[in-house]
């Protein structure tokens, strides 16, 4: 068995799980989500998800992330052997967002160098350009477009670039992968060393915005139009939808990036303190960017109100220059970009380093996770134990980086929208809902009670039980039923964002493929282990790396009174023979098992795992 690295503290793994959690959905999907649902008032819906969804789910993925050890694949497998086709789903979804998000980050890096420039090179027209510059697009939109990007007209129009290829861009993205290797190349020992900069300095810059951004002409307009309630948006389902979207896109529930990281801490650390810690840090960040982001667009568009009423238009609105490049690429891009030259001053190619140095971070903490939670899948294959850990890293960024390639086209943004949605946020919902029903149901939440309890040193909560098993599923399934309701409706499925216009036929069998791939392992994962155990045929997940015992032997039983009894006991069995000593159920509940009980497993799943061989 390979050994299995530990962070050298608490702080490195704390850093770790937030670097991937704050990513870029807190800054550029927060603010456009909260403008377009209620302002201020979304908040309700958003801490109310958080509450009911995202911390169950964080508090899971963290207690059997610590508890069985292992990728997630192998530690779903070691739960129960129905529900490993969760942790594959969870690869794919890692590896194709890790994809996008390597684009997105390669944008902030040739920013950042074109950052070094005497004259920010976004912040004037070219004389090439003079025809379609300033009088058609600005100049931020401009160099975006036709000099970073070179972005095509459609899915269609493979024109522009070097016969479609963006060269610069593609090096960008290899300077990318480059960064994750280096830093995850000696596994939780380096990355934990990283972490301290990509995770702590995107903060440094943001309280910099603020301190900035709140002095500036317009900025407490630009927060009230951010935060000023709608109330009456809290009745329209679709408000709740899109709480529910945000949380786990901003909190990175259902990539297995978290999970992973647990997995290299020692099995007796609070996760329940831990999800609570890494969820509130989340979405206050949240907050703490929209404030700073949302007080220097204030001020942009304070002065672009003055210029409009100067010029004589009688069609000047303040929250019309408000929604310019609100969100997405357009805010971080184009907005920003202008922003930081005009309230920068002498300053500006400082304060745009900084900016663009706050983007790569975010970028880069958020792919470490993906990276971790896809690699460390092989790492723990019992086939490739004896390959070194750099080996396989290497391969997996280099795998990454030839298939990033389709991001370096001039259709580049558009695969990036479509990686975005079908490959990635429209899925993570029904992981998460997978991940409910199986540690509910399937595993059984009396054996997560047990993994709780050993982990966290006490027993959990009648809410957290009731939440986990019934309360959440039932929200995700709403949820997602609610989601493809309104997409039918309004017809917005298989479309451009900007013009509405449909895909072509392949870019639509390119989101079928990205969306059904990710979610198809799960289904036919557990038909297999059915059929499997059905024809005696004998697999296992491996072992675990510390003594099960040693752990246990101290653990006081605990009882289940009145409503607990129904939440953890109706209809389920009980494989493990610790369970007659550790009764977290009635302790007079008569066992079905008839074959003899062995009186020291080496790892949990051993007795789901009855057929067990050294396979996978």
């Amino acid at each position: 068995m390979r050994s299995r690295q530990l962070f050298e503290n608490w702080v490195q793994y704390i850093l770790s799980c937030v670097g991937f959690a704050v990513g870029l959905g807190n800054v550029w999907r927060f603010p456009k989500v909260c403008l377009d649902n209620g302002g201020g008032a979304f908040l309700i819906p958003y801490f109310t998800v958080l509450f009911l969804l995202g911390v169950p789910l964080m508090v899971i993925e963290l207690t059997l992330g610590q508890r069985y050890r292992g990728s997630p694949v192998h530690t779903f497998g070691r739960a129960h052997r129905h529900l490993f086709g969760i942790g594959i789903s969870m690869g794919l979804v890692s590896f194709s967002t890790g994809l996008y998000y390597t684009a997105l980050l390669a944008y902030g890096i040739i920013y950042f160098f074109n950052s070094f420039q005497p004259d920010l090179p976004w912040t004037k027209c070219p004389p090439e350009a003079s025809n379609a510059c300033g009088n058609i697009t600005s100049p931020t939109e401009y160099f975006f477009y036709n000099k970073v990007a070179q972005q095509s007209d459609g899915l269609d129009d493979s024109t522009g670039g070097h016969g479609g290829f963006v060269w610069h861009l593609y090096v960008a993205i290899l300077i990318g992968w480059f960064i994750v290797f280096v830093s995850l190349s000696n596994g939780v020992k380096s990355l934990g060393k990283v972490v301290y900069f990509t995770c702590l300095y995107p903060y440094v810059m943001l309280t910099a915005m603020i301190v900035i951004g709140v002095q500036l002409d317009g900025a407490w307009d630009g927060l009230k139009f951010l935060f000023k309630p709608d109330l009456m948006k809290l009745l329209e389902p679709r408000v709740w939808l899109a709480a529910t979207q945000q949380v786990f896109f901003s909190a990175s529930l259902g990539l297995g990036g978290m999970l992973t990281m647990a997995s290299h801490m020692p099995v007796c650390n609070s996760a329940f303190r831990d999800s609570l810690v890494i969820m509130g840090v989340n979405a206050l960040t949240s907050l703490y960017a929209s404030v700073g982001i949302f007080s220097v667009k204030g001020h942009m568009a304070n002065k672009a109100l003055e210029t409009c009423v100067a010029e004589g238009n009688v069609s000047c609105s303040f929250d019309q220059a408000m929604r310019e490049n609100e969100s997405g690429i357009g805010l971080i891009y184009m907005a920003m970009a202008s922003a930081v030259d005009s309230i920068g001053g002498g300053f500006a190619n400082l304060l745009s380093i900084g900016f663009y140095l706050m983007i790569i971070c975010l970028g880069v903490g958020s792919v470490f996770g993906c990276v971790k939670a896809f690699v460390t899948i092989f790492l723990d294959i019992g086939l490739l134990r004896k390959v070194p850990r750099y080996m396989i890293l290497l391969v997996a960024c280099a795998v990454s980086a030839g298939a990033a390639i389709l991001f370096a086209t001039t259709r580049g943004p558009y695969f990036i929208e479509i990686f975005d949605y079908y490959g990635s946020m429209s899925v993570l919902v029904i992981v998460g809902l997978f991940e409910f029903v199986g540690v509910g149901w399937v595993h059984g939440m009396h054996e997560f009670c047990r993994d709780f309890h050993i982990v966290n040193d006490f027993h959990p909560f009648f809410w957290i039980k009731f939440i986990i098993k019934y309360l959440s599923p039932l929200i995700l399934l709403a949820a997602i039923v609610g989601e493809y309701v309104y997409v039918w409706r309004d017809e917005t499925l298989f479309k451009y964002k900007d013009s509405g216009e449909t895909y072509p036929g392949w870019a639509i069998g390119l989101c079928c493929g990205l969306f059904f791939i990710t979610i198809i392992p799960i289904p036919i994962c557990a038909f297999v282990a059915c059929f499997l155990r059905c024809c005696d045929i004998g697999y296992s997940f491996g072992g675990i790396d510390y003594n099960e015992n040693e752990i246990i032997k101290d653990l006081e039983p605990v009882e289940y009174y009145g409503c607990e009894r129904l939440i953890c006991c109706i209809g389920e069995e009980f494989d493990f023979p610790e369970n007659v000593n550790l009764t977290f159920v009635m302790p007079q509940m008569p066992s079905k098992r008839t074959e003899p009980v062995p009186s020291a497993p080496s790892s949990p799943g051993q007795y789901r795992s009855k057929y067990a061989s050294s396979g996978f």
